[in-house]
Order: C-alpha cells, then sequence, then structure tokens
C-alpha cells in the first residue's frame, strides 16, 4: 500500500525529504503527521481490545464446552444407572403365574387391580394370601391370591382358558 515503506509516517516522512528540506518545518504537514500517528495509537489499541476480548470468549467458550462435557456425562452417568434400574426390575424372575378368576380393584397404591382371564407373574408368596406379582402392563403389587388360580409355568397360559 505504501510501496516499500511499512506506515503512512514513513511514507509521508520520504514525501516531506524529497518535498522540503528538513530545516523548514510545514505546521500543516506536522499536524496530519500527529493525526496519522493518533490514529495509528488508536488502532493499535482498539487491536489490543479485541484481541483481550477475542481471548476472554475464547476461556468462556472453553469454559462452556467444559460445563457441557461434566453435565452430559451427569447425564449419561444417570442414564445408564436408569437403565441398570430398568435391568434389574426386568431381571426379577417370577416364581410362578396365576391366572385371574374374580376382579379386584386396588384400594390402595401398593396394591394391584386384577381382571378376570389376565396373568400375573408371582414374584413372592405369602402366608396371609396377599402375593406380590407383576402384570403385564409392568406394574407391580400386592394382590388377593383367593382371586386367583395357580398355573403350571410349564404349559401355555391363555386367555381363554377356563377356570374353576
Amino acid at each position: 500500500m505504501y510501496g516499500d515503506l511499512s506506515t503512512p509516517i514513513e511514507a509521508l516522512e520520504m514525501v516531506m525529504i524529497q518535498w522540503k528540506p528538513e530545516e523548514e518545518k510545514n505546521p500543516y504537514v506536522e499536524m496530519v503527521k500527529k493525526k496519522i500517528e493518533e490514529r495509528e495509537a488508536r488502532i493499535m489499541a482498539e487491536k489490543a481490545a479485541e484481541a483481550a476480548e477475542l481471548k476472554r470468549l475464547e476461556e468462556e467458550i472453553q469454559s462452556l464446552e467444559a460445563e457441557y462435557s461434566s453435565l452430559n456425562a451427569e447425564e449419561e452417568a444417570e442414564t445408564e444407572s436408569s437403565k441398570e434400574d430398568v435391568e434389574e426390575e426386568d431381571d426379577e424372575e417370577f416364581i410362578g403365574m396365576v391366572k385371574v378368576n374374580m376382579a379386584y380393584t386396588a384400594e390402595s397404591k401398593d396394591e394391584l387391580s386384577l381382571k378376570p382371564g389376565e396373568v400375573i407373574g408371582v414374584l413372592e408368596r405369602s402366608e396371609d394370601n396377599w402375593w406380590v406379582g407383576q402384570n403385564y402392563q409392568g406394574d407391580v403389587g400386592i394382590f388377593p391370591f383367593s382371586h386367583c388360580v395357580e398355573v403350571n409355568m410349564t404349559s401355555p397360559v391363555t386367555t381363554s382358558d377356563k377356570s374353576s
């Protein structure tokens, strides 16, 4: 832009040398030279401020990326934990099966409602006639065994089977 010269001031000085001897100083040229110096100083200050802002933004991006990674890792750990919980629930083996003969409506949250013909997987038997089981929707709760009949787990159970 300025030929072999790197700054406008050098270019101006070269013109001044060619134009007038150094002994004479033109006030207008000095004013232009001063304005150029001020503008260069302002541009340098703006560049320094931009560089500082850029560095601040890069640090903020790194901080946010680290926070995102941390949150993502926590979410993955929670998801993995949830999967393990579900797998543990799914891994519960039935110790028997019953077929519902008579309807029963649950009276509390820990009870299962029963529908005639429904098959319940038994998870736990008890002496008091209230067993723990799981229906085909995955709901787990206690139910009155007196409303059911135990079925042989080796033979298939259909909803059309008639029970006495």
